[in-house]
């Protein structure tokens, strides 16, 4: 019978697993071409890292040797013109000197209101607090070799512990920037137009004249490009390099919804608010025209005798020379060249180029002070006293709702 033995004892039959079919059977190590595969990924990665770091170190070197260089100059300037004499015709001044700073007063004050028309809707702070707020970032676009770009995002962090969404308050800071660098081209053509009428001796000028306008045709070349890459989004552009480079893209997309609110508050800006910004790049010019009073200042302390026109040219010219030097930390050496040069065309002697210099850079480092005690006294610990949640970037109007319900 099935199932008995010969001696009638039975058979239990031993159950055994099927074989697993070839095709399913597990590999024993990673499949061909797994390994390299995630080896060359890995060595892309390490490439990418390693061009984008020897891109910083050339970038800190350049900027290190722009530094030493301004230094250099700024050095040799005070040497050819002597300490002695510097001082002696510093001393003319006297209590002057706080009169001297009433002009850069007006420039914060009226800078300030513009900014304050470039924002959608009305802040939720008040306009002392926001000059505190501009005078903190100032102080770090005056020192940052960053094209006075450093500061605009701290303007944003800070006017975001006032319940104010960062993505709106840094879209308002950019927009008054561009308005900023529009009055600065028109004030430099002014002064143009001024250094061809004015009287003196000016043949040293003719080919400086030249170099200036051509440099600021140039540069509101890219001021328009500047202009219409808000348009189309300064965040989607961002976005697109980190995307090429495929570098840091992770955190950008972590961030995406917030970079497309800003690309809408400033888009929506240049929109609804055309009048109003009319009237800041007013405001804003009017704030560079102060800075030739305050040559003016300088002029009636000493009795240089200069005519207004000169004085107009000189400063306007002279903020031209500062302007190309933007990548070195304030400027340093570009400025006194620049001061020294054209008083010396208008048939000053060195000393007093160099003297209204010197009184600048005081000026400059008393409101760096200022702005940096401001920034200890806001202070970056902590989140926002107010949290206010921006809608979606559907309308102009969805944008401005955050800034009235936080106020």
């Amino acid at each position: 019978m099935r199932g008995l033995t010969v001696a009638g004892a039975p058979h239990v039959a031993r159950k055994t697993a099927p074989r697993r079919p070839a095709t399913f059977a597990r590999p024993r190590g990673r499949a061909p071409g797994h390994a390299p595969a995630r080896a060359c990924a890995r060595t892309a990665a390490r490439a990418r890292i390693r061009s984008v770091t020897s891109a910083r170190r050339l970038a800190l070197a350049l900027k290190l040797l722009l530094f030493l260089v301004g230094a250099g100059t700024f050095a040799l300037l005070v040497a050819r013109t002597g300490p002695g004499p510097l001082w002696e015709r510093l001393r003319g001044m006297g209590w002057g000197f706080a009169l001297f700073l009433l002009p850069s007063c007006g420039i914060y004050a009226l800078d300030c209101v513009g900014w304050r028309l470039c924002f959608l809707d009305p802040p939720p702070v008040g306009l002392g607090r926001l000059f505190l707020v501009r005078m903190a970032g100032e102080s770090l676009n005056q020192t940052l070799p960053a094209a006075s770009m450093g500061g605009e995002p701290l303007k944003a962090l800070l006017l975001r512990r006032f319940g104010l969404p960062a993505p709106v308050g840094l879209a308002s800071a950019i927009v008054a920037r561009t308005g900023i660098t529009i009055a600065h081209a028109l004030f430099v053509l002014s002064g143009i137009a001024a250094a061809v009428f004015a009287g003196g001796e000016r043949r040293e000028l003719g080919p400086t004249l030249l170099g200036i306008a051509a440099v600021t045709a140039l540069g509101s070349g890219l001021l328009y490009g500047f202009y219409r890459s808000q348009n189309y989004g300064l965040g989607r552009l961002l976005g697109l390099v980190l995307g090429k480079v495929r570098l840091g893209h992770s955190t950008f997309l972590a961030h995406r919804e917030s970079v497309e609110r800003f690309d809408e508050a400033v888009r929506a800006i240049w929109r609804a608010r055309r009048r109003r910004l009319v009237v800041a790049g007013a405001l804003f010019y009017l704030s560079w025209c102060l800075e030739a009073l305050e040559l003016g200042v300088f002029v009636h302390l000493l009795g240089l005798g200069l005519t207004a026109p000169t004085v107009f040219a000189v400063a306007a010219l002279a903020s031209a020379a500062k302007a190309a030097g933007v990548l070195i930390p304030g400027s340093l050496g570009a400025q006194e060249g620049g001061y020294v040069f054209l008083f010396a065309a208008y048939g000053l002697d060195q000393v007093a180029g160099m003297g209204f210099s010197l009184v600048r850079r005081a000026r400059e480092l008393l409101w760096i002070a200022v702005g940096l005690c401001v920034l200890g006294a806001f202070g970056l610990r902590g989140g926002p006293r107010r949290s206010v949640d921006l809608p979606a970037p559907s309308s102009p109007e969805s944008l401005s709702s955050a800034p009235q319900e936080a106020a």
